[in-house]
């Protein structure tokens, strides 16, 4: 199955929302969508028992067909929207058609015994319908409704990705280390060996400090001379 997307049902598409059997019904939907069949079902009995009457407290023959026929319409709507419960547990109409056989006879007082019977299928099969949890992801009635879903081969294509992803993001995380270390090398390296301290002595400094001691001695050299000179004057006088 490809890579499907649910789409839920318009909400002002009332055919689409009650009067269809493709396609898959999680059970909050089916819960709300029942409760507004059950909803309108009440309103039209207040409505059939206001007009229909007799005066004692009791429909009238009219009105009692009228209830007959909300309630089978009521079990025909209901019908599809227990297929689509259905098809949410990957299970196809079986089901749906017992609870629809057993609301119509429970619908029938005439049929004595069978009656109870039909509406106790029909309450078991409603609470099943109700609680039971639907498939995850897609199954052969069409996509999960509670959400959008992925096929493996999508799922591999997106884990794919998200590895690359990765491996990109490792790739400039460590090129961005390795211009940082070069740069501190580069740039700052050779600067602060220059700015190291010189435990010797400056070579220009050691220049001048040995043309001052040669300047120096040559001085002391001269006054040494010029003392042997007056020693030797003193030695002829």
């Amino acid at each position: 199955m490809s890579n499907e997307y649910y789409v839920p049902d318009n909400n002002n598409d009332w055919q689409a929302m009650f009067l269809k059997t493709d396609g898959r019904l999680n059970r909050l939907r089916y819960l709300k969508r029942q409760l507004i069949l059950l909803g309108i079902s009440i309103l039209l009995f207040i409505l059939v028992m206001a007009i229909c009457d007799n005066g004692y407290g009791f429909l009238t023959k009219r009105g009692e067909l009228l209830i007959t026929i909300i309630n089978l319409c009521g079990f025909g709507v209901s019908y599809f929207l227990d297929v689509r419960r259905l098809h949410d547990l990957n299970k196809d109409n079986t089901i749906a058609g017992v609870i629809l056989v057993a609301g119509i006879i429970s619908n029938f007082d005439s049929l004595e015994g069978l009656t109870e019977i039909g509406g106790l299928v029909t309450t078991v099969g409603m609470l099943y319908l109700f609680f039971a949890p639907g498939t995850e992801g897609p199954n052969k009635y069409g996509p999960d409704p509670l959400g959008p879903t992925l096929t493996a081969e999508a799922g591999n294509a997106e884990q794919a990705t998200n590895q690359n992803n990765a491996s990109d993001i490792v790739d400039a995380v460590s090129n961005l280390t390795g211009n940082s270390q070069n740069n501190l090398v580069g740039n700052n390296g050779v600067g602060n060996l220059n700015n190291l301290p010189n435990p010797g002595v400056n070579p220009s400094n050691s220049s001048n400090t040995n043309v001052d001691a040669e300047d120096d001695g040559y001085e002391s050299n001269d006054d040494d001379d010029n003392d042997d000179d007056n020693d030797d004057d003193d030695d002829l006088f």
